[in-house]
Order: C-alpha cells, then structure tokens, then sequence
C-alpha cells in the first residue's frame, strides 16, 4: 500500500499536511509583524499558504482519476489530510479572534464527529458514503478561511466581513450535513446488521428439518 506514496497524486496530498506547521509558525507571528496587514503582512503569506494547499484537495482527486492512480493509501490520506488542514485554518480563526467561537467551534467537532462515524464505519468493513452537499460545506470552509487569514482590507473589497458571510453559509452547511451523515451511517450499518440477520437465519435449520434428523423412537407397544 505504502508503495503508492510516491505518485503526484499522493504527494498532492501530503502538501496538506506539509502546510499546517507553516500555518502554524507564521500565523501567530503575523500579530506582532510591522505590516500586520494588507499586502505586505504575514497574514496575508498565510492565507496563500492555506489556500495553495487547498487547491491540491481539487487537484489530486482529478489527476489520480486521469492518470489511473487511484489507490487505497490515498483513499485513507486524502480525507485526513482535509481534515487536519480544515481544522487548523479553523484553529487558527479562534486564535486570532477573526470569527465568532460559537461557529468556529462547533465546525471543529463537528469534523471530528464525521471523522469518527467514518473511522466506525470502516471498523466494520463498511465505507460511508460521501454526502455531495459536503463538497460545498468544505469549499465554502475553505473560501472563509481563505479569506479571514488574510485580513485585507484593500479600497472597497472587504475580505473580512466577506468571510464572515461565507463563515456563515459554511456554519450551516456544516451542522445539515453532520444530521446528514449520521442518517447515512444508521442506514449503512442497519443494513448491515440486517444483512448479517438474513444471513443467519439462512444458516440455520428448519424446525421441520431438525424434528426430521432425530432418531425414530420405537413405538410404545413395540
């Protein structure tokens, strides 16, 4: 498995992961930067960072599917390293206090919540499916934090209370979603266990056939 790690599919993702120690080292000190803002702060070095990254979430995928690379090593990386890169720019948010905690947080657990139905999932051999509303929640996560770390404010464009609204509509979507997920996982792994029931029952003999397999007793007047 660990084979594939070196197609440019894989790699893709794994830059995910290689940002968030970036992101984590510059953030903080874009607050004491001289130019904490606008062109020259480091904010805004770590908005392209976070948003560079993400563009390889689009990327990977496309070019694993026309390349034929799919694997089994980036089906497991690919939504880990979302997840990390997510939750970091996230984290990041609640640091610098550019976005409301009571959105920030539950977004947070809610990306541990859906990890954990699927880490579920997966323990019993199942795959949840993924839910395409999701697909927005996750670009829409991306375009705020994007926006949010970068703290510009340039002439009319402002790209923090632009991605505040974004925030919101990605809020939103975060919470339908994790009902809707939890829905999917109930339905995958009821089907399961129904499965396993119909299963059972059908190894299982009939009451007629075992009457059939016990021995003839004599009859008493014999």
């Amino acid at each position: 498995m660990f084979k594939d790690i070196t197609t440019v599919p894989n790699l893709l993702t794994l830059s995910r992961l290689a940002a968030i120690p970036f992101l984590i080292l510059l953030y903080p000190a874009a607050e004491s930067s001289a130019h904490p803002e606008g062109i020259f702060g480091l904010s805004l070095l770590c908005s392209i960072i976070f948003g560079a990254a993400a563009i390889t979430d689009f990327l990977d995928g496309y070019l694993a599917r026309k390349w034929g690379q799919e694997s089994e090593l980036g089906e497991i990386l690919d939504p880990v390293c979302d997840k990390l890169l997510v939750c970091t720019g996230l984290a990041l948010l609640v640091y610098s206090r550019q976005a409301s905690l009571f959105f920030l947080i539950p977004m947070i657990l809610r990306e541990m919540y859906v990890t954990s139905l699927r880490l579920l999932a997966a323990d019993r051999g199942l795959k949840l499916p993924v839910i395409e509303l999701a697909k927005y929640k996750t670009t829409a996560q991306i375009v705020a934090t994007t926006m949010l770390l970068s703290s510009l404010n340039i002439a009319s464009l402002d790209f923090v209370e632009g991605g505040k609204f974004v925030l919101l509509v990605a809020f939103i979507l975060s919470m339908f979603t994790s009902f809707l997920y939890t829905k999917e996982f109930i339905k995958v792994v009821g089907y399961e266990e129904n499965l396993e029931a119909a299963e059972y029952g059908q190894d299982q003999p009939d009451s007629d056939e075992a009457d059939s397999d016990d021995p003839i007793e004599p009859d008493q007047g014999a």
